[in-house]
């Protein structure tokens, strides 16, 4: 072997022990840089797509926040509190300060509650001397405050100028108070048609019919509507006892159709709900001051369970998946957003279903139970989206429309009634249930149907009177 040739194996890094193990590291820091590398852009592509889901949810929010605000703004729905009551009622037509009184008056004497309590045993127990006579001590010491109720009625308007806030009803503590004067009322009429004053007994339940209407004028929420409709169901009670006493009595039942005619046949739910679709704004407002709360008050509504730790991986695979953000521990803006624009949605699409067949109840009933259902599921899948409607909405539409319902079939059958007996007493015979649906205009179907659930009698032929009506 020559020299040459010795060297040229000496000079090959190959051929030494020393030459491999520098190849080798540098392979190695060639892989090292390649992984790092690697690391980098997979670290780079997954903050990027973070980055893009979260821009997109931001925009998102803000797009969904914005459309369900014109929406409501093109509803003619408040956003503000100075529009929740649109009219600002003048002190000198407002009725609300005669009112005051009278509530002032029951709590200067707490001992009427007792007296009341026994008095209106007397309808239950009308041989009980004792509660007779209890009842016409009531009447006897609340009879300014009668008077004082009589002037309220003649005004035009009843503003309490409650304080409106997120906290729903927290402010209004009138409405039992509403409900006992009605009461009242009752209690004087049952006296007074005990007393062979029938005429005079109806004009206490007119009285207690505007009052009623009173309630409902300037309170555009649900909690007044319900306690009107509660006083309506008083009256209602008593106008059935009075007419079944005197139905051979012409004057009598004219006069107890005309009070029929003053109470509302049907109710302006798009009124009641402006406090609700406030509620959700103001409470959404609140929310974003203390976002922390907004998670507690899932948890005590049982809306949520307590919030655990969420790792980052969860809250974005369920986010890639379209579950939206999962509940931690304090809620963002944006999901605030989301969950004030879910709630601006809901009242949104109440509003059109109410709109669209005001006059039909029961087709209101149902398209607000399919919307209830709708919006239900999508709550269970997404709580944190619908937590501000879930909280806001007390009573779901169709508990309210059941009641709304009721109503309207009690008023068309006291309408029917008297009709029947002032066609027996003009006529001499009573009509036949053909004639009678003749005689009550624009009764909807499904009312006719509660009211006269057999065919109706196709054939006029009188029917005696008998002594029984």
């Amino acid at each position: 072997m020559t020299k040459r040739t010795v060297l040229q194996l000496n000079a090959n890094p190959l051929n030494s022990v020393g030459g491999i193990q520098r190849v080798v590291c540098a392979w190695k820091r060639l892989f090292a840089s390649k992984i790092i590398v690697f690391v980098v852009v997979a670290c780079g592509v997954i903050f990027g797509l973070i980055f893009s889901i979260q821009r997109r949810e931001i925009a998102r929010a803000h797009r969904l926040y914005a459309q369900a605000r014109a929406e409501i703004q093109r509803d003619g729905l408040p956003l503000t509190v100075d529009s929740l009551v649109p009219f600002k009622v003048p002190e000198s037509q407002n009725a609300a300060r005669f009112y005051l009184r009278v509530f002032a008056d029951y709590r200067a004497n707490p001992n009427w509650g007792g007296l009341e309590a026994a008095a209106l045993d007397f309808p239950n127990k009308p041989h009980s001397a004792l509660a007779h006579q209890a009842a016409l001590d009531y009447m006897r010491a609340t009879e300014p405050e009668v008077k004082l109720i009589e002037k309220a009625v003649t005004f035009p308007y009843c503003d309490f100028h409650y304080e409106w806030k997120w906290v729903v009803a927290a402010s209004k503590p009138f409405y039992a108070r509403f409900r006992q004067l009605a009461r009242l009322l009752y209690l004087d009429a049952y006296l007074l048609d005990n007393e062979g004053q029938p005429i005079q007994a109806l004009d206490r339940l007119e009285l207690a019919a505007k009052m009623a209407k009173q309630v409902v004028a300037e309170d555009p929420s649900e909690n007044a509507l319900l306690v009107s409709c509660a006083i309506y169901g008083i009256i209602h009670k008593e106008w059935l006892r009075i007419v079944q006493h005197h139905p051979n009595d012409p004057v009598v039942l004219q006069h107890a159709l005309e009070v029929n005619h003053v109470i509302p046949r049907t109710f302006d739910l798009c009124w009641s709900i402006r406090e609700e679709v406030y509620t959700a704004v103001a409470l959404g407002n609140e929310l974003r001051r203390h976002p922390k709360e907004a998670v507690e008050l899932m948890q005590q509504e049982g809306i949520a369970k307590s919030p655990a730790k969420i790792p980052w991986w969860k809250q974005l695979w369920e986010r890639l998946i379209g579950r939206g953000a999962p509940i931690t521990e304090e809620m963002t803006p944006e999901q605030l957003d989301v969950a004030e624009a879910r709630a601006l949605d809901y009242f949104h699409k109440v509003f059109g279903i109410l709109k669209r067949s005001p006059q039909d109840m029961l087709q209101t009933k149902r398209a607000l139970q399919q919307l209830d259902n709708e919006t239900d599921a999508r709550a269970k899948a997404a709580p944190s989206q619908y937590l501000i409607q879930q909280i806001v909405t007390l009573s779901t539409f169709t508990y309210i429309t059941d009641h709304l319902f009721t109503h309207e079939i009690r008023w068309w059958a006291r309408e029917s009634l008297a009709q029947k007996w002032l066609y027996r007493c003009k006529y001499g015979v009573t009509p036949s249930d053909t004639k009678l649906l003749s005689l009550l205009k624009g009764m909807p179907p499904e009312v006719r149907d509660a009211l006269f659930p057999a065919p109706t009698h196709l054939d006029a032929r009188p029917k005696a009177i008998s002594k029984t009506p």
